[in-house]
């Protein structure tokens, strides 16, 4: 059984770290990955193979920094040609990025099955470019895997397996089984706190990298104007991403709270699991947090994960005007005990590998 991952960018590489480890313990599965490229430096890609034992990508098409619809037909270009190489019995695509488009469109034009990873997420925003990446990888899929029963309602609800015959399972979430996985490894890594003077509980993590938020410059300002407003109450400290870096200096917007480069996978969590609170605008670190069980603010006003405000200790917000700083307001206090969990059980790899033999085998009977 010949199996492709197709990934590009930082959670897609933890969601494949889980996986590969239950995928590895069965000899008859072979596994290949292509690497897109979108994330290409050694602190957004290299780090993350080293950190989580991934083993290096078979193949690296190293295709980034272009528009949305060239990046995506390149991509395509390139795996036509690389695809028939590694002759997959399945293709298996995560998330939303365009990497898991252009691996789904290009698989189901090749013939070839493909398994979708965090299937059914819908915000119903039509500007966010994931949105579309969502569904139209949905559609193309073979079997599409659901982290929350919302998502797997929300395919049941399109059609899918009545009128649309791809596969729905609920398998729960990858990035919980990595947090629950790796949480031995990051609670024993305080370097990255003594590295950069911080203490246990006492400052909030921050991420800001969305396009929304970092590409409309007044929304950017704001939400950094807030930020150094929170700074002054309680420290903040933001592994910048590399895109916004670049807009903060090309505009020169001033920042008073602490900056560090981005973080590899374990020293991320240490740095999340040991914070106060979050704020964050990425799909994945609002995820973490919530498993962490960490106040959370979430700059997006049309939510991937609605559930997680349910539980308490959690809101969401625009980048506009006073927002951030209501937010905070709203959560600076909060002390979190316990949470239902909405992503499953930490076994999401065990269930996605069983389906997908399962789906082999039956292939080929």
């Amino acid at each position: 059984m010949n199996v492709l991952y197709i990934v590009g960018n930082r959670p897609q590489f933890v969601k494949l770290a889980v996986l590969h480890q239950e995928m590895a313990k069965h000899a008859f599965i072979k596994e290949s990955i292509i690497h897109t490229g979108q994330h290409f430096s050694s602190e957004m890609s290299d780090v993350f193979f080293r950190d989580l034992d991934i083993g290096l990508p078979t193949i690296n098409l190293n295709i980034h920094s272009l528009s949305h619809v060239a990046l995506i037909a390149r991509t395509m270009e390139a795996m036509e040609k690389e695809i028939p190489k590694v002759n997959p019995d399945i293709i298996v695509v995560f998330g939303d990025t365009n990497a898991t488009l252009a691996g789904a469109l290009t698989g189901k034009k090749l013939g070839i099955p493909v398994a979708h990873i965090e299937a059914g997420i819908r915000t119903f925003d039509e500007e966010m470019p994931e949105e579309s990446n969502r569904y139209l990888t949905d559609r193309m899929a073979t079997i599409n895997f659901c982290c929350t029963r919302l998502n797997e309602r929300q395919l049941k609800k399109e059609g899918f397996m009545k009128d649309i015959p791809s596969l729905v399972i609920y398998s729960g979430d990858l990035m919980l089984d990595a947090y629950l996985y790796y949480k031995k490894h990051f609670a024993k890594s305080p370097r990255v706190l003594d590295d950069n003077g911080l203490q246990k509980n006492q400052y909030i993590l921050a991420t800001i990298h969305r396009r929304q938020n970092i590409e409309h410059l007044d929304i950017l300002k704001n939400i950094i104007r807030s930020l150094n407003q929170i700074h002054k109450q309680i420290p903040v400290v933001c592994p910048l991403h590399p895109n916004t870096k670049q807009i903060v200096e090309k505009n020169s917007i001033n920042i008073d709270f602490k900056i560090i480069p981005p973080q590899g996978y374990l020293a991320m969590q240490a740095l999340l699991d040991n914070s106060m609170l979050v704020i964050t605008d990425s799909g994945g670190v609002q995820r973490e947090a919530f498993f962490a069980k960490k106040p959370l603010a979430i700059i997006m006003e049309r939510p991937f994960w609605p559930e997680v405000t349910n539980y308490g200790g959690a809101v969401y917000c625009s980048g506009e005007g006073y927002q951030l700083i209501q937010a905070f307001e709203k959560i600076k206090n909060v002390t979190i005990r316990n949470r239902t969990s909405i992503f499953g059980k930490g076994d999401a790899a065990k269930i996605i590998t069983k389906e997908l033999i399962k789906a082999f085998k039956n292939k080929e009977q």
